[in-house]
């Protein structure tokens, strides 16, 4: 898959090669440029204190689902849409982002719903400079993407060494947002093999996603979520569950 990983043998060996890109890393990569490009300090200005730190000014965290059965996706995704136009709101954008929204929190909370070039849909949801977004990739894979234009937002400090708390808080919203939407008739019908849990009173269900060590049954997805792209294990139902 383009831009990720769809399926790997050994999930645990690819995780410890994504987690190798921290700050230290990072770090190196910028001073090592820092030292061949032309700058207005020198080398007594950095002896006398004043040099030049790494801050984070865009971060992007994504979780990518891929289908088992791609021929459903894109019904599904569509039918998700629909379904959860009103994802954006205030109280919705509480639990995703899991930060106080009042009445004088900057931003404006909607649902924006933008076309792609391949004929698909992007789902934005905001909150204050950031936001978060959803899209079928390659026509197999829903991916979910938090996007954060200021560390603040999500209250973490812009410098380099927040970045593993800001991947945290950023890995912790691409999973709230999936706890927080809703799998209307629509999108079961689009892919039958899709697990949904109920809940009393409730006429639309929360979507079932399968986390480590547990299984939806009947489960079609892989899950990722760390790293820039993501990279992930299998989980399967046992072979007479599987549609």
């Amino acid at each position: 898959m383009s831009n990720g990983f769809a399926a790997c043998d050994d999930p645990a060996a690819l995780r410890e090669i994504c987690d190798r890109l921290g700050p230290g890393t990072i770090h190196v990569f910028a001073q090592r440029w820092l030292h061949r490009l032309p700058l207005p300090l020198g080398q007594k200005d950095r002896d006398a204190g004043y040099w030049w730190e790494t801050s984070m000014r865009q971060v992007e965290v994504s979780r990518t689902i891929v289908f088992d059965a791609p021929r459903h996706a894109r019904g599904f995704f569509e039918a998700l849409v629909a379904d959860n136009l009103d994802i954006g709101r205030p109280h919705n954008v509480e639990i995703i982002f899991a930060r106080r929204v009042r009445r004088d929190t900057p931003g404006t909370f909607r649902t924006a719903i933008d076309r792609r070039d391949n004929g698909g849909v992007i789902v934005n949801v905001f909150y204050k400079h950031s936001r978060i977004k959803q899209y079928l990739k390659d026509g197999r894979a829903m991916r979910i993407e938090t996007v954060v234009n200021a560390p603040r937002d999500l209250g973490c400090n812009a410098r380099l060494p927040n970045l593993e708390a800001l991947q945290a808080k950023a890995r912790a919203a691409n999973r709230r947002i999936l706890e927080a939407e809703r799998a209307g008739q629509g999108a079961v019908l689009a892919s039958p093999a899709l697990s949904v849990r109920p809940r009393p009173g409730q006429d639309r269900a929360l979507i079932g996603i399968a986390e480590p060590g547990c299984l939806v049954s009947p489960c079609f997805l892989i899950v990722a979520d760390w790293g820039p792209d993501g990279a992930g294990s299998r989980w399967s139902a046992p072979p007479d569950e599987r549609p």
